[in-house]
């Protein structure tokens, strides 16, 4: 009789330990799912965080290109516009020293007349044609008029 106690207290605790361990074995499973759930769920949204990573590589390289393109247009107008403004210096500057070197000779012509060359020796000693000397003498002759 003790035998078939015990026999009956050891089948109920296994039977109890099978239901326990089903039980556990069933919280394991849907932690599991849960569990496989959340991954698919963070594979889902990198997926999208690379697609929409991509999509921004695409408008950043259109966005370079067309700034790139703008630059080059910006460059070679300020390329141009710089040209320009040297031509204009450079103009202004040769005018300028025309001028300079014209009302230079016109001195000259005139120091050395009042010291009573004659335009053949002017032109010699500038380094001018005699012509040039004539026509210089005839526009001081000009305007004293």
């Amino acid at each position: 009789m003790i035998n078939l106690g015990l026999f009956f207290i050891g089948s109920s605790c296994v039977i109890i330990s099978l239901f326990i361990m089903l039980k556990e074995s069933s919280d394991e499973e849907n932690k599991y799912k849960s569990i496989l759930n959340e991954q698919k769920k963070i594979e889902s949204r990198f997926e999208n965080i690379q697609a929409t990573i991509k999509k921004l590589e695409k408008l950043i390289s259109l966005i370079s290109i067309q700034n790139d393109d703008e630059n080059k247009n910006f460059e070679l107008i300020s390329k141009e516009n710089i040209v320009s403004e040297h031509q204009k210096n450079v103009t202004k500057k040769l005018i300028t020293e025309e001028t300079r070197i014209h009302y230079d000779i016109k001195e000259k012509v005139n120091i050395l007349k009042n010291k009573g060359f004659s335009n053949h020796e002017i032109a010699k000693k500038l380094g001018k044609g005699k012509r040039e000397i004539d026509i210089i003498m005839k526009m001081k002759d000009d305007q004293s008029d």
